[in-house]
């Protein structure tokens, strides 16, 4: 009987905690703002050289090629990481 109150104890002391980290996730999730503002950021060097370069593509644009079925940033051995859009 009384394992069983330190099981229900336990149980609860669990949901509080979960119940805490997934409003605590949701309200900081707010201040992050919209995915359109948000971008993926390709760094390559090619080889033979030293100079790094970087491709920054935004995110909903490369979601929006993804689901037409297409690429919008291919890589060519040549020149690195192409942007297609």
């Amino acid at each position: 009987m009384e394992s069983e109150k330190n099981d229900i104890k336990i149980y609860l002391a669990i949901i509080c905690i979960l119940l805490f980290l997934i409003i605590y996730v949701s309200e900081s999730s707010k201040s992050i703002g919209n995915c359109s503002e948000c971008s993926i950021v390709y760094k390559y060097t090619l080889p033979n050289t030293e100079t790094e370069n970087t491709l920054e593509v935004n995110i909903t644009d490369l979601y929006n090629y993804y689901k037409k079925g297409e690429c919008l940033v291919t890589w060519q051995r040549s020149q690195g990481f192409v942007y297609n859009g």
